[in-house]
Order: structure tokens, then sequence, then C-alpha cells
């Protein structure tokens, strides 16, 4: 049987930090595409987003599902492979770890920061995975100059 995504998509997810196969509740589902809950509802009762039926009050969706439809709405098409390998001037995202490095301050410090609105927000990658846009983090750096 072939899987319901293809090598681009697991390229994708690979680089994400997500699981295609992990199964996330409306909750964080929704923290994951960062959009409120009965916004998400709303796509999942309109049939806008593939999922799972798990009982008759309960769906779950994959996280190759939650993928497809961020990149769908994201590029307005199906996900595309990257034509060369990944380059200094290309966006990507940055775990926490780049991000100190990069910004010279600490974790928590970022934290407060991100908090009061002083830097970028964070992207959720996956249950306690977190990330930063390069592009995000940059412009922040050139702003503060």
């Amino acid at each position: 049987m072939q899987p319901p995504f293809d090598d681009n998509l697991k390229e994708i997810a690979d680089s994400m930090g997500v699981a295609l196969y992990q199964r996330f509740t409306l909750n964080e589902a929704a923290l994951f595409l960062r959009c409120p809950v009965s916004d998400l509802q709303k796509l999942v009762d309109k049939k806008e987003i593939q999922y799972i039926q798990v009982s008759q009050t309960e769906v779950q969706l994959f996280g190759y599902q939650l993928l497809q439809h961020l990149l769908n709405n994201v590029t307005g098409n199906a996900p595309q492979a990257p034509t060369k390998p990944s380059t200094d001037t290309e966006d990507r995202i940055l775990r926490a770890h780049e991000v100190q490095k990069i910004v010279g301050v600490s974790r928590s410090t970022i934290w407060r920061m991100e908090r009061k609105g002083q830097f970028p927000a964070r992207l959720p990658l996956g249950t306690g995975s977190i990330g930063w846009l390069k592009s995000d983090i940059e412009a922040w750096m050139q702003n503060r100059r």
C-alpha cells in the first residue's frame, strides 16, 4: 500500500521535526497551525482539511494531513521538492540553540522578549519542539541595529 503522501512531504516533515503519522487532537493541531480551535473545527466541518474520525464526537489529524493543509494554504498548491540543496540565502527553521547563538542571549531572555512582543513568535513543530524562521530572526536583528 502506498502512503498518502509523497517523498517531498517526508523531506519537509523531517526538516520541521514533525512525525508524519503522529496523531494530533484538535487542540494540538490548532497550536501547530497557529489558529483558533474554532477555525480548525470549521475546516473539519466543511471537510477542507483531511482528518480521521476516532469516535462519533472526536476527530484527530495525522502530521502529514496538517503539513499538506499548511503547505497548500501557504503556497497555493501541492508541496514542491526543493530544486537545489539548501543554501544560506534560503529561509529555514532554526532551533532554539541556533537562535541563542545568533542572538547572543539565553533561552529565558528570548522567552521573556517573545512574551512582551519584542521578539519573533516561535513556531510549534511538534510535541515539545519549537523553532523560528531564519528570516524572522534576521529581520529582528536588522531592526535592533
